[in-house]
This record gives C-alpha cells, sequence and structure tokens, in this order.
C-alpha cells in the first residue's frame, strides 16, 4: 500500500522520475484560486558543463521546499510535482522554458508566485541569478537579484538568494527562519538531496529531515520514528506537524484518526501536497467521519492525476470514487488509464475488474462475459489474487460470475492464495457456509504458527459477535487467550508492533475478558478495563475493546447500559489510533465495533445515531471490500432496519434488496439463516412484497 502512495518526501526526491510522457499543461482555475503565498520554484538553467553547478541548479527546489515552509508567511509549492511538469514540459539544465510555459506550471500546482534562474561560473566563482513573477500575470514581483561564492558554500548562497527573492513581500528573513543545513556534514546533505537516506544518516546520524523522510517511507521503522521525535525541535513546524500525524500514535500524541486528520489539516497548502492525506481521505475518511472526505480525495487523486504522478493506483482510486457518484463516463476514462499503466499481472487484473465492474453497472451483458474469460486469465498471471474483484460485493452485481471465479479457483489450486481473507469474504457475504468453513479451517492450519494469535481471536470473535457456534474449538481458544493474558502462555512478538512485548497480553486479555462477560462471569471484568486503558503502551488502541467489556458488564449485571453505549460511541466515532497498517487488520475490533455499537444504539433509542454507525462501517472502495466485506451483509442488514425506522424507505428498500442479491438463497447455516429470515419477513412488510 505504501508504495502506491504519494508521500510526504516522496514527490521532492522521486517526483521527476514519475513523468514519463509529456501532457496538455493546463490551468487549474482563476487567479482568485491561487495561494498568495505559495511559490513554485523552477529548477536554475546552467551555463557551462561543470556538473557540480548542474546538480545545485537541480537541487534549488528542493532546497527551497526544506526552507520556506510556510511559518512566516511564504511556502514553497511542492518541488516534485513542479520538477516533474518542468521535465515533461522539457525543461533541462541547459535549455530555460518559455516564461509562458513556466507560468502555466506555477498556475497547475496553485502557486501565486514563480521564481526561476540561472547557475553560472565556475565550482571556485559560482553565481546565482534569480526572477520572480506573479502568476497568472507575469508581471515582476522580484527583478534579477544575484549571489555570488564557491560551490563550497553553496547552501549559504541559497539561503541568501531566498533573503533577497523574499524580503521584497515579506521583509527581512533571520536565521531562525531558515532551517540552518550548513549545521550538516554537506556530503550528508547532497546525499539526502539525491535521495539516499540511508547514506545521508551514515554520513550525519544528526540529520533528522532526512530521518524524517525514511520514516514516511515506512512507518515501521521504530527506531527511526523515535530518533526524529527527539529531535522534532529541528524541525519547522509544518514538518513537525506533518511529523505528529505520521508517528503520534506512537508517542501519546495524535491519540485518534480524527487527530490525524486535524493534524494534517494544520499544515496549510491543498490536500494534494499533504504527505499522503488523499489516500488517508479515501481509506479512512467515512470511518473518521472527516467532512466531504470523498470530495476531497477526489481532488487530491485528480491533481496528482493531472500532474502526471500516481500510475495505475491512483487511476483506481478515482474508478472507486467514480463508481460511487455513478459516473460512468469517468470510470471509463479510468479504467483506460489503469489498463496503459499496468505493467504487471497484478494490474492488468485490477484493470479488467474496474472494466467489468463498469459493463456491469451498464447492463452490457456481453462484455461482461467476455471480460470475466479476460479475468480469469488475468487472474491466473497474478496467481489468482482476487482481491479486485471483491468490488463487485459492493454494487451486488456480477454475483453468479463471481461464484463462478471463486468456486473453479478452488477446484484448480485448493487452498490457495484467495484461501486466506478474499476467500472468507466472499464466502461469507454470499452465504456459502461450508465453502466459508473449509477456507477458514485451512487459513487457520496456515497461520496458527505464524501468527499464533491470529487463530484464537478470529474464533472468539466470530462466535461473539457473528453468530458462529461455540465448539470446542472457540472454547479452547478462548482458554488459550486467558493463559496469555495471565502469563502462562508467551507469545511469539511481531518485530513491526511499537510494543511487541505488550501486544500479545493485552490483545489476549481483551479478548478472554470479552468472553468470560459475555457468559456472564464478569469477575476481574473492571481490572481488566483499567489495565486497558491505563497500563498498556498505547491504551488508545485498546479503548474500544474496553468500551464493549463495560457495556457487556451492564447488561450482565443490570447497569447503565445506555451510558456505557454512548461512551463507546465517542470512543469508536473518532478512531483510536494504532499502527496504520492495523487499522485495515483484523485481529482488532475496528469494523466489528460499529456493528455491535449499532445494534445497541438502538435498543437504547438513538436510531439516527445507530444507523450512522452501520453507514460509516460499510466498504465503499475495492480495497474495503477486501478488510470489511465478510461483515458487509450485517451492516445492511443494520441499515435496512434502521432506514425503514427513520422513515427512509426508498433506502431501505435499496439497502434490502442489495442484501438478497449478496444472499439469493436462504443459506443452511442457522444464524445466516434466521437472519435472512427475519429480513425476509421485514421487507415483505414494508413493501408488501415477499422476498426472494
Amino acid at each position: 500500500r505504501r508504495s502506491a502512495r504519494v508521500g510526504l518526501g516522496t514527490a521532492v526526491v522521486l517526483g521527476a522520475a514519475a513523468v514519463a510522457v509529456w501532457f496538455a499543461l493546463r490551468p487549474t482555475g482563476t487567479a482568485s484560486d491561487l495561494d498568495p503565498d505559495a511559490i513554485a520554484v523552477l529548477p536554475f538553467q546552467v551555463t557551462g558543463t561543470s556538473e557540480a553547478l548542474k546538480t545545485v541548479a537541480g537541487d534549488i527546489p528542493k532546497l527551497f521546499w526544506m526552507k520556506v515552509t510556510g511559518e512566516y508567511g511564504p511556502r514553497s509549492a511542492d518541488p516534485g510535482a513542479v520538477t516533474g511538469l518542468w521535465t515533461a514540459a522539457g525543461g533541462t539544465a541547459e535549455t530555460q522554458l518559455a516564461e509562458a510555459q513556466a507560468l502555466e506550471i506555477a498556475e497547475a500546482v496553485g502557486a501565486a508566485g514563480l521564481a526561476y534562474g540561472v547557475v553560472a561560473g565556475t565550482e571556485a566563482n559560482m553565481s546565482l541569478t534569480a526572477t520572480m513573477l506573479e502568476v497568472p500575470s507575469g508581471r515582476v514581483r522580484v527583478r534579477r537579484t544575484t549571489v555570488e561564492g564557491s560551490y563550497e558554500d553553496r547552501f549559504a548562497l541559497i539561503d541568501a538568494l531566498i533573503n533577497q527573492l523574499l524580503a521584497t513581500d515579506y521583509g527581512p528573513i533571520t536565521a531562525a527562519d531558515l532551517p540552518v543545513l550548513r549545521e550538516h556534514e554537506p556530503e550528508a546533505v547532497q546525499a539526502y538531496l539525491a535521495g539516499d537516506l540511508d547514506e545521508a544518516l551514515a554520513l550525519d546520524s544528526t540529520f533528522v529531515f532526512a530521518a524524517l523522510l525514511k520514516y514516511t517511507q515506512n512507518e515501521g521503522e521504530v527506531e527511526t520514528g523515535r530518533f526524529v521525535w527527539e529531535h522534532q525541535d529541528q524541525l519547522s513546524p509544518r514538518d513537525r506537524a506533518a511529523m505528529r500525524a505520521l508517528m503520534g500514535w506512537r508517542f501519546g500524541e495524535t491519540r485518534t484518526l480524527t487527530e490525524r486528520f486535524a493534524q494534517y489539516d494544520s499544515i496549510g497548502g491543498q490536500d494534494w501536497e499533504r504527505a499522503d492525506l488523499g489516500w488517508q481521505l479515501w481509506v479512512h475518511g467515512r470511518l473518521a467521519g472527516v467532512p466531504r472526505y470523498r470530495e476531497r480525495a477526489k481532488a487530491s487523486f485528480l491533481h496528482w492525476r493531472e500532474l502526471g504522478f500516481g500510475g495505475p493506483f491512483n487511476s483506481l482510486v478515482l474508478s472507486d470514487i467514480a463508481a460511487e457518484e455513478g459516473d460512468t463516463a469517468a470510470m471509463r476514462l479510468y479504467s483506460e488509464g489503469i489498463g496503459s499503466l499496468a505493467t504487471n499481472p497484478q494490474g492488468a487484473l485490477i484493470a479488467v475488474a474496474v472494466r467489468l465492474r463498469l459493463a456491469l453497472m451498464e447492463g452490457d451483458a456481453a462484455a461482461a462475459e467476455s471480460l470475466w474469460e479476460e479475468a480469469a486469465v488475468a487472474g491466473d498471471s497474478a496467481l489468482r489474487s482476487l482481491e479486485p474483484l471483491l468490488i463487485l460485493l459492493v454494487d451486488g452485481k456480477g454475483l453468479d460470475g463471481l461464484d463462478s471465479f471463486f468456486l473453479s479457483e478452488e477446484e484448480a489450486r485448493p487452498g490457495g492464495r484467495r484461501n486466506r481473507f478474499t476467500g472468507l469474504t466472499w464466502a461469507r457475504a454470499r452465504g456459502r457456509h461450508p465453502e466459508w468453513t473449509a477456507i477458514r479451517d485451512r487459513g487457520f492450519d496456515r497461520y496458527a504458527s505464524r501468527i499464533p494469535l491470529y487463530v484464537p481471536v478470529f474464533r472468539v470473535r466470530e462466535a461473539l459477535f457473528l453468530g458462529e457456534p461455540e465448539d470446542s474449538a472457540v472454547l479452547a481458544a478462548a482458554s488459550w487467550l486467558d493463559s496469555v493474558a495471565a502469563g502462562r502462555i508467551t507469545v511469539t512478538p511481531e518485530a513491526d508492533d511499537p510494543t511487541p512485548e505488550i501486544r500479545g497480553p493485552a490483545l489476549a486479555r481483551c479478548w478472554s475478558t470479552l468472553w468470560k462477560v459475555s457468559r456472564g462471569d464478569t469477575q476481574g471484568a473492571s481490572e481488566s478495563v483499567r489495565y486497558l486503558r491505563e497500563e498498556v503502551p498505547l491504551p488508545y488502541r485498546y479503548a474500544v475493546c474496553a468500551g464493549l467489556i463495560d457495556v457487556l458488564v451492564a447488561e450482565q449485571e443490570g447497569g447503565d447500559v445506555r451510558s456505557a453505549v454512548v461512551r463507546l460511541d465517542s470512543i469508536v466515532r473518532p478512531v483510536p489510533m494504532e499502527p496504520p497498517w492495523l487499522l485495515l487488520e483484523r485481529d482488532g475490533t475496528h469494523w466489528i465495533d460499529n456493528l455491535f455499537l449499532s445494534q445497541r444504539l438502538v435498543q437504547v433509542g438513538d436510531t439516527a445515531a445507530a444507523l450512522a454507525a452501520a453507514r460509516r462501517a460499510k466498504p465503499w472502495s475495492g480495497f474495503q471490500s477486501e478488510v470489511t466485506g465478510g461483515i458487509f451483509v450485517d451492516l445492511l442488514r443494520e441499515e435496512a432496519r434502521l432506514t425503514a425506522m427513520v422513515g427512509d424507505t426508498a433506502a431501505a428498500i435499496e439497502a434490502y434488496q442489495h442484501y438478497f442479491a449478496l444472499r439469493d438463497f436462504r443459506p443452511d447455516h442457522p444464524p445466516w439463516a434466521a437472519q435472512w429470515d427475519s429480513m425476509r419477513v421485514e421487507y415483505g412488510a414494508l413493501t408488501g412484497v415477499e422476498g426472494p
């Protein structure tokens, strides 16, 4: 997932390489849409053949971005985007773009200022000359200004040049206003600018800016993150805010997704410039209740598409958004983009899946049949990694073909890759309990030794919240979790976890306590709640579990259930933080909690809040369909009856029909069958027409 995103520094270091072909530059809006404090800095032209001077000329946009960060007024526009557009337009170290082209680049990135210039001379006697223009008019804001010195003093020279360019509009710039790169080894700074972060840190272990960029590219870099956190005073306010958004969960700050989005918003600039905000909005925006999350994500990915970044992943996200909006023309455009950019079997399968989704939405049966055949070929090349096709569950279309696709793979590759989660998602959504059980048990055999917590947590969770029978395997799982919680069994820690020594006991205590309380054993529950909220290093990660325990205890002991449910709602809505990659994993409660909360909120009389909980956890993209598709039918069940209760008959009918599209026969598994029967009765009462 991370490799597909545009990160805080990824665009800075790799942006120019991301643009492979020229595309038509066009303005993105009027002058009033431009940020008056944003300055687009082009790579400078070079006179002469000195490679050292060419390096300085190419590094200038990145150095401006590192130094001109917005806290005292001006800010540098994203240099990756600027340099990428400059390269695509034909800019080179020897050739300066026409002024009209340069102004279009600045306008495309939303900057009201444009700086460009020339590097001349020799390493011993180098001059930097720059001009700044107003965008889009081309009016001169700062006439040609020049600084001179040696190549060895290049960082101090660039500081002086920045001062001269900004002084007219913003007054004198003090040393405190600019990060002082000359405090770091020049070779380390140069390695950073070249994108070699390990080399930069090897040359200068105090280079916090390089460490921050390294962390943005791999959030599993625990020690790197700790170093940045401890030396954040060396970062600008902009970079400190980005740092807190990315790693604050590790150190007791940025405790929820809501806070993470607030940190991103505090950075300033446009959505597309802020670290990987577009990705975060698309994946977590609905879950965290971010206003206009879809519109903001769309604008972000559209902008990166216009700037030539993102590749097939960008087109995939945009096709998801277009499908949600019912815009089939846009879907067609993006599907073509995915196909033309797909460079591996998985990308080819994604492209086919998007085209298939479009054909099904348009009712083109002939095209769909042909694409199913194409999907089979692409799937074989991709070793049948079927996640892209699960988006069809969200649409409720093409499900017979999806069944055939999964069942044919089961015959060809029993125990294959899809038997992990994609198969479980498909089988549960479609009501195929025998297949679900077989896939689950094979998956358990695979995961039992590698991730020992996964199997017992999964068994207990399914029995507690999703109607699976409480058989001997579930009882054994609950007993094993109790032993881990009590310290009688030690679980091998997972390296990526920020607190590996505590994860096993904390997670085990969460689920063993939930199991006991649900069976009427509330002894020790209050101590478990206190432990989960106060003693574990990341208590916000376990706050939901503590809230679930509180509700179950209140139900068992006749306590104030309403207060416990309201408190749980206040915990769940902002989405407590944990390692971002675990927000979408299956060992926690990030999806079950909203289902549980929806069911309890309606019981205490808050139907509107119950409906909101059911809706925010529903999958809305291909990515979520793989993660949460297994409980999609349960969320649809809640949405259907709750929309009927609040009087939204049209939405209720749509949810019921979607449910019956997924489960178009009565499952033979008793809990699933009972749910199906009740849905059929409710639908008949609502419409006067019996369900399927």
